[in-house]
């Protein structure tokens, strides 16, 4: 990685909008329909969210500091 990351400074590119969660979910549901389900049937309600945990959880390690966990 190029960047060095301080643990209380996130992920911060200059000059790029952090989508809130909100927007994030609403991208999953966009991207169903793309594939050509219904992303308002019950059985993907809670898909969006779902989704969106998981992708914070696989890049929760951007918030950590490398040098606490080793």
């Amino acid at each position: 990685m190029d960047a060095i990351l301080k643990k209380d400074s996130g992920l911060k590119l200059e000059g790029v909008k952090r989508p809130s969660r909100e927007e994030a979910e609403e991208a999953v549901r966009t991207l169903i329909a793309w594939a050509g389900d219904d992303p308002g049937r019950e059985g993907l309600l809670d898909t969006p969210k779902r989704v969106v945990n998981a992708y914070s959880e696989f890049f929760s390690g951007y918030n950590e500091d490398p040098t606490d966990v080793l």
